[in-house]
């Protein structure tokens, strides 16, 4: 471990190639919306296995991941959000997908 000028620790060890968990094989259930989910954003947030999560925030509006983001399954964020999002850590194992292509990330 090394750490750099922003006082973060980053890894120093080759990472291999990515392969999708056993538990997403068959693919991920319909997109639930953000805002018609559960999650609770004072802990770990883990999206499970299978499942898909869109963030449907067009307000501009933070969502806080005070604990961190676990993405086992999918999470997507359409063209059309507006939104700030912090986090601590992201951590992806499953799928994260950004659609930027009509409105560039910022």
């Amino acid at each position: 471990l090394k750490e750099n000028p922003g006082g973060r620790i980053l890894q120093s060890e080759a990472i291999a190639d990515f392969l999708p968990l056993p538990c997403n094989a068959n693919g991920y259930s319909t997109c639930v919306p953000y805002s018609a989910s559960a999650l609770d954003l004072t802990s770990l947030v883990t999206i499970a296995c299978g499942t898909c999560i869109t963030l449907d925030i067009t307000d501009g509006s933070t969502i806080d991941f005070s604990e961190g983001l676990n993405i086992e399954g999918k999470l997507e964020i359409l063209s059309q959000a507006n939104l700030v999002l912090k986090s601590p850590m992201i951590i992806v194992q499953g799928e994260w997908s950004i659609d930027y292509k009509s409105t560039p990330l910022t």
